[in-house]
């Protein structure tokens, strides 16, 4: 896997965690996302 690769996969994981918080937020959810050392995986 390379860099570039890489970072595009943590760029779509870190906005996932975010809209998730969002609604976490709204309360749609019941538990919240954060990234972690995977997060590029």
């Amino acid at each position: 896997m390379n860099c570039i690769n890489s970072r595009q996969i943590w760029e779509e994981n870190v906005a996932m965690i975010h809209q998730h918080n969002l609604e976490f937020d709204l309360g749609l959810h019941s538990y919240t996302l954060e990234m972690n050392q995977f997060g590029d995986m």
